[in-house]
């Protein structure tokens, strides 16, 4: 169903989507990518309460779960609640460690504030976890440079 759900979306059928990723998720209550997708509808419709409220229970499903966790700390960062984005993501790294999306989401909130270390910092704990990551590697060089 979610998948059907994610087909309703390409096809810009916001409303079909929701209905399916509801039965997703009354089908499999365990599942938290029916209510990440419910949050990601909800972020895009600017309905950010609702949104923070999906993403909040996909983690009370799985608390590991990045996808989630990831797009709460987005969703903070857009609404301007800084210290809850961080919060978020420091979660992520410590529930999902491997995750990397996590690690640079935190460095683009630093350097979006001009902290570029913190923004370093984010990028050495993902170098850490994981030596060979271009991303992290070219990003921790950028903001070395300056």
């Amino acid at each position: 169903m979610v998948n059907c759900g994610q087909a309703q979306l390409k096809l810009n059928h916001p409303a079909e989507a929701a209905e399916l990723f509801q039965r997703a998720a009354a089908a499999d209550p365990a599942d938290p990518e029916p209510l990440t997708q419910l949050g990601l509808l909800a972020a895009q419709a600017s309905r950010d309460g609702e949104a923070r409220d999906y993403f909040m229970k996909a983690i009370s499903v799985r608390r590991d779960y990045a996808g989630a966790i990831n797009n709460l700390g987005v969703l903070y960062m857009k609404i301007g609640q800084r210290n809850d984005a961080i919060a978020a993501f420091e979660y992520g790294i410590k529930e999902a460690p491997d995750e990397e999306i996590l690690y640079l989401n935190l460095g683009r909130l630093y350097a979006n504030e001009r902290n570029w270390e913190g923004a370093a910092g984010a990028m050495r704990r993902l170098l850490e976890r994981k030596p060979g990551n271009a991303v992290a590697l070219k990003a921790l060089h950028d903001l070395e440079a300056r």
